[in-house]
C-alpha cells in the first residue's frame, strides 16, 4: 500500500505493517508544514516531499525512538520493538531514543540498527536492501519483510550485487533528486481544481472493462535490439562483439552466431530501484553454449532506451553464499557485459552538470572492492563500526558551446576515499593500525565519450602467496599501492557513448587493452616478470554509470592564482620487497617528512572559462633539527606540476589533466615533464641538484570533493545542527585545501644512480588569497592584535618494533598575534593524543615571529606539551596570513594557513593548518 500526501511525501508499507499518520499540516504557498507518523511494525519506505526540506518537518515515531528525516528517503523494518532503518539519500536521518540520546546519519548508504543492546550506525548491506525490496514488491510475505518460504522471485537477502552505491548520493544531489520525485506532483498542482459540486456526468454507455484478470492487457511485442557483448579474453565466444537480441519487458533473449552459437536468456521479473536491478541465482539468468548452461548473477540496469546486464557465472552448488570469486584464480565462470540502447540527445550544450552513480564491478565486489576502478586486492576491508567510504557520483560538466571560439572544455570527475579511523580517546594516546584508500578519476571528452585517467593509491594489508621448497603459504604485509591507468566510456552498438532517452547513461571501465576486454584482476600496467606483485594493481573494473539527471547549478567563482603550503610523509618498502628506499637527504631513511618552506612553493590556479586548473608544488626534506624544510637549502626535495597548461595550436598545450566542476569539486593529475627531484649525496654539504630523469604519477584534489571531514567528526563539527556540512574551519571563506600524492622515480646518487622511489600516499595542501606585506604593515601601525581558531590535518609515521606505521590524524588550532610586535603563539591540540606549542612554557619573547616586513611569512619552533614522550618531540611551523571574506567584506589578515612538522627517533608527523580570526581584524 502507498500513501501519497499533497506535498509529495509518500509512505509505502508492506503486508502486515502498522502505520498511523498522526499529523499532517501543509501550506502549499510557503511549502512548509509538518508530518508526524507512527510506525510500530512491518516494513516501510518513506520518500520525502516538500515538507521534508524543512528542519523538523518529518518525524516517524517507532518503538526504537523518533526518526527525523530531512530532504530525503529512508526505508526500514520493525519487528518485536527493534528496528533497522537505512538512509537512502538526502541531508540526514536522526534517531532519538527514549533516553534522549541521538544517532545521526549524514552519508547515504548507512543504517541505524537497534536490534542489539544499543543502537549502532553501520553501512547498509545488500541484505538490508533486499529484505525491504522483497517485502514491498512481493505480496507473498509474512509481514516482517521475509518472504514466506523464501519463494519470491525478487532479490533475496544475501545478494552481493544490490547497488547500494546507486543510493549513496551525497548532499550535493539531494535537491535534484527531490525535484525529480516531485515532478509529477507539480504537474498535478498546476491543473485547475475539479468542481465536485457539479461533477461531470458518468458515461455508462461504454464502460471500461474492470476485470483485468480475465482480460489482461497484451504484453508489448518483442523489440529487436543490437547489443555489444564483452567477455573475458580468450573465451570461445570472442572477446568483444555485437549481435542481435530481443528485448521484451526487460527480458533479453537471443542467439548470437559466434564460434559456437551462444544462447542468452536474461530475466525480466526483477525488483529495481532507480532502474538498477539485482540478479540472483533465483532469477535464472542463463547462457547456453555447446549444450552447457551456465547460471549468472549480477546487475541489470533498465532505463528508457538503455539496457545493461553485468553478470558473472555462479559457482556450481546449491548455496548462493558460496563466493564466486577466487582472489588468485578468478571467478568460477567468466564475467559478461551486455549493453545497448539509443544515443542520448543533449540538445544545445548549455554548461549543465550531469550526475552518474556507478554500479559496483560484479567480480571485484565479491572480493571486497568498494570503490570504482579498484580491485579487491587494493581495497582495505571496511570496518562497519567506523565511517564508511565516501564514494562520489561521477560529475560530467558539458561544454558550454559548440563554437570554435569558445574556450570552455567538457570535463568529468569521480573520487573515492576511505580512512580507517578510530574514535578519539582523550585519556590515552591513540594507537591503531589504520588503512586508507584514495581514488581520483578525471578527464575530458574525445571521440564522443569520456576519456581520462585515474590516480591515487592505497595503504593496505596485502595477502600474497609465497612459494618455496617447503611448499606455498600466505603472508600478509602492509603495502603502499599507487594507482595508474586509463579510464574511458565504451561505445554502444551504434557508436554512442551516452545512451538513453530520459537521462544519459554510460558504461565506463579501466583497462590496459585497446579492445576493452573484461579481466578478472589484472594490473593496469603489467610489468614483465613481476605481474604477481601488487605494484600498480587495480584490476580492469567495469561499471554502469546510471544517469540521475542534472545537478543544480553550483558556484564556480574561483579564478586566478592562490598560494599556500603543503606537507606529507614519504617512504615505505617497495611492494613485495623488504628493503627500504634511500632518503632524499642521503641518510637512507625509510620514512621522511616533506614540507614547503615558503608560500610561493605551493600555488593553484583556477580557470573557470576552461573548467580547468593547474598547480605547482615544491616540498623538501624537513630539517633534522626540527626547523621547517626549505626547498632552497641543501636538503633534497620534490617539485611537481599538476593540471592543464592551456589550449591552442601549440604542441606544448596539455589538456585532459584536470577538472574544475565548481568551488567544491575539482582535481588534477600530474602534468607530463614537470617533475624534478633534488637529492643530497650523503656526506655532501653542497646544495642538492635536481635530477633530470625524474618521472611521476601524482594527483591533487579538493578536500570537499573527498569529503575528508566526515572521517573525523570529533574534530570537524557541523556548521549547524543537522546540516551535514563539516567545513575545515568556521568562517574560512578564504580557504582552498585538499589532498595530494605521488609516486616519483629518480636516479639516486647514494645508490649508484639506481632508480629509487618516493611515495606520498595522502599528503595535504592549503592555499588562499594571501594578504600583502603592505596591508600587514598597516595593521602593525594600527597596533592591531588578533586571535585565530581552526583545525589541523596531517600524516603520522610511528615506529613499532622495526616497522613504520603511517596514518592520518586531525586536531585543533589556536593562535594569537600582535601585528605591531610581529610576534605570537600557536598551539596544536588533540592531534593523535598529543599537543604542541610554539611557546610551551609561556615565556616571552614569543617563539612565533615574522622575520621580515617584506614577506608574508611567520614561523617558529614547536615543542610537545601533552601526550607521551613530551621532552623528546620537537618541530617547526611556517605560515602566512590570508584575506578572509565575511558577509561579503574582505578582511585583511582575517585568516591564517600553513604547515607544521614534529619528530623524534620513533615518531614523525607533518600536516597543514588553517583558521579564521575570532577577534582582531574582522
Amino acid at each position: 500500500m502507498q500513501v501519497l500526501l499533497v506535498d509529495g511525501s509518500t509512505f509505502t508499507v508492506g503486508p502486515g505493517s502498522d502505520l498511523v499518520i498522526d499529523k499532517f499540516v501543509y501550506d502549499p504557498k510557503k511549502q512548509t508544514g509538518e508530518v508526524v507518523a507512527s510506525f510500530s511494525k512491518g516494513v516501510m519506505r518513506f520518500v520525502g516531499g516538500k515538507i521534508s526540506k524543512n528542519d523538523e518537518g518529518v518525524t516517524v515515531n517507532t518503538p526504537a525512538g523518533a526518526l527525523a528525516i530531512r530532504g530525503g528517503m529512508f526505508q526500514g523494518s520493525v519487528n518485536g520493538g527493534k528496528g533497522v532503518f537505512s538512509f537512502l539519500y538526502g541531508v540526514n536521518m536522526t534517531l532519538t531514543g527514549k533516553n534522549g540520546q541521538s544517532y545521526t546519519v549524514f552519508q547515504p548508504g548507512n543504517t541505524i540498527d537497534t536490534t542489539g543492546t544499543a543502537p549502532t550506525i553501520r553501512p547498509t548491506t545488500s541484505a538490508d536492501v533486499n529484505t525491504i525490496m522483497a517485502a514491498l514488491t512481493n505480496g507473498n510475505t509474512n509481514g516482517t519483510g521475509t518472504p514466506n518460504g523464501g519463494t519470491g522471485t525478487g532479490p533475496q537477502p544475501g545478494s552481493k550485487y544490490t547497488a547500494v552505491e546507486t543510493l549513496s548520493l551525497q548532499d550535493l544531489i539531494s535537491d535534484a533528486n527531490t525535484d525529480q520525485i516531485q515532478g509529477a506532483l507539480d504537474k498535478q498542482e498546476s491543473k485547475p481544481p475539479t468542481d465536485m459540486t457539479n461533477p461531470p456526468p458518468t458515461d455508462t454507455t461504454n464502460p471500461p472493462p474492470t476485470d483485468t484478470t480475465t482480460n489482461p492487457p497484451p504484453p508489448p511485442p518483442p523489440l529487436p535490439v543490437t547489443a555489444r557483448v564483452l567477455t573475458a579474453p580468450g573465451t570461445s565466444t570472442g572477446d568483444d562483439f555485437t549481435g542481435p537480441f530481443s528485448l521484451q519487458n526487460g527480458r533479453l533473449t537471443g542467439t548470437v552466431s559466434v564460434t559456437n552459437p551462444l544462447n542468452v536468456d536474461f530475466p525480466a521479473t526483477l525488483q529495481c530501484v532507480n532502474g538498477v536491478c539485482p540478479i540472483t541465482v533465483n532469477d535464472h539468468a542463463t547462457v547456453t553454449q555447446s549444450g552447457q548452461t551456465t547460471t549468472y548473477e549480477g546487475l541489470a540496469v533498465l532505463k528508457k532506451d538503455f539496457f545493461a546486464y553485468h553478470v558473472v557465472g555462479v559457482p556450481q552448488g546449491p548455496s548462493i553464499s558460496t563466493n564466486a570469486l577466487d582472489i588468485n584464480n578468478g571467478p568460477s565462470a567468466d564475467p559478461l557485459l551486455v549493453f545497448g540502447g539509443k544515443g542520448y540527445d543533449f540538445g544545445t550544450p548549455a554548461g549543465k552538470t550531469y550526475v552518474f552513480v556507478l554500479t559496483p564491478d560484479v567480480v571485484q565486489v565479491q572480493g571486497g572492492a568498494f570503490g570504482p576502478f579498484a580491485s579487491a586486492q587494493s581495497s582495505p576491508e571496511v570496518d562497519p563500526n567506523k565511517p564508511p567510504p565516501s564514494i562520489s557520483p561521477l560529475l560530467y560538466l558539458e561544454k558550454d558551446s559548440a563554437s570554435v571560439n569558445d574556450p570552455s572544455r567538457a570535463v568529468w570527475l569521480q573520487t573515492s576515499l576511505y580512512i580507517n579511523t578510530t574514535p578519539a580517546n582523550s585519556e590515552a594516546p591513540i594507537s591503531f593500525d589504520q588503512q586508507s584508500f584514495v581514488n581520483v578519476a578525471l578527464g575530458d571528452v574525445a571521440n564522443g565519450g569520456l576519456v581520462g585517467a585515474r590516480r591515487g593509491g592505497a595503504n593496505v594489508d596485502f595477502a600474497a602467496n609465497v612459494c618455496g621448497e617447503g611448499g606455498c603459504s600466505t603472508s600478509t604485509s602492509r603495502e603502499t599501492l599507487a594507482f595508474t591507468g586509463d579510464v574511458a566510456t565504451l561505445a554502444g552498438p551504434d557508436g554512442s557513448h551516452f545512451l538513453g532517452s530520459d537521462t544519459p547513461n554510460v558504461v565506463i571501465g579501466a583497462d590496459s587493452t585497446v579492445s576493452h576486454n573484461l579481466f578478472r584482476d589484472q594490473p593496469l600496467n603489467p610489468i614483465a616478470g613481476v605481474n604477481d606483485t601488487p605494484q600498480n594493481q587495480s584490476g580492469a573494473t567495469y561499471h554502469v554509470g546510471v544517469g540521475l539527471g542534472i545537478l543544480q547549478p553550483q558556484p564556480q567563482t574561483y579564478a586566478g592564482k592562490f598560494e599556500g603550503y603543503a606537507a606529507g610523509i614519504y617512504g615505505q618498502p617497495l611492494p613485495g620487497q623488504a628493503e627500504v628506499r634511500s632518503g632524499l637527504n642521503g641518510t637512507g631513511s625509510s620514512v621522511g617528512v616533506l614540507t614547503s618552506g615558503s608560500p610561493g612553493d605551493f600555488s593553484i590556479t583556477f580557470d573557470p572559462q576552461q573548467n580547468t586548473l593547474s598547480a605547482s608544488l615544491t616540498v623538501a626534506e624537513a630539517d633534522p633539527d626540527g626547523e621547517p624544510g626549505d626547498p632552497h637549502d641543501s636538503y633534497g626535495g620534490v617539485t611537481l606540476g599538476f593540471g592543464d597548461t592551456g589550449f591552442g595550436d601549440t604542441g606544448a598545450a596539455v589538456h585532459g589533466r584536470s577538472a574544475f566542476i565548481d568551488n567544491l569539486h575539482y582535481a588534477a593529475i600530474e602534468t607530463p615533464g614537470t617533475t624534478t627531484v633534488s637529492v643530497l649525496k650523503y656526506g655532501d654539504e653542497l646544495p642538492a641538484t635536481p635530477s633530470s630523469s625524474a618521472s611521476s604519477t601524482a594527483y591533487l584534489v579538493s578536500g570537499d570533493q573527498l569529503n575528508v571531514m566526515s572521517f573525523f567528526p570529533d574534530t570537524f563539527p557541523e556548521t549547524s545542527h543537522g546540516s551535514g556540512v563539516r567545513p575545515f574551519c568556521t568562517s574560512c571563506d578564504f580557504l582552498k585545501w585538499g589532498a595530494w600524492g605521488t609516486r616519483t622515480d629518480f636516479a639516486d646518487p647514494n645508490n649508484g644512480n639506481a632508480t629509487s622511489t618516493v611515495d606520498v600516499h595522502l599528503g595535504w595542501w592549503v592555499a588562499g588569497d594571501l594578504t600583502s606585506p603592505t596591508d600587514i604593515t598597516a595593521l602593525g601601525i594600527q597596533h592591531a592584535t588578533a586571535t585565530y581558531e581552526g583545525h589541523v590535518l596531517g600524516d603520522v609515521a610511528k615506529l613499532t618494533g622495526t616497522q613504520w606505521q603511517t596514518y592520518v590524524a586531525a586536531g585543533d588550532l589556536a593562535m594569537s598575534w600582535d601585528f605591531a610586535a610581529r610576534k605570537g603563539d600557536l598551539t596544536i591540540s588533540n592531534f593523535d593524543g598529543r599537543s604542541y606549542s610554539t611557546n610551551p612554557y609561556g615565556n616571552t619573547p614569543n617563539q612565533l615571529t615574522q622575520p621580515s616586513l617584506d614577506f608574508n611569512k611567520f614561523g617558529g619552533s614547536l615543542s610537545q606539551t601533552a601526550g607521551p614522550t613530551i621532552d623528546t618531540m620537537t618541530g617547526g611551523v611556517t605560515g602566512s596570513f590570508a584575506n578572509n571574506i565575511v558577509n561579503g567584506q574582505i578582511i585583511k589578515a582575517g585568516g591564517v594557513l600553513g604547515n607544521w612538522n614534529v619528530g623524534s627517533d620513533a615518531y614523525r608527523a607533518a600536516g597543514i593548518f588553517a583558521g579564521s580570526a575570532t577577534s582582531g581584524p574582522r
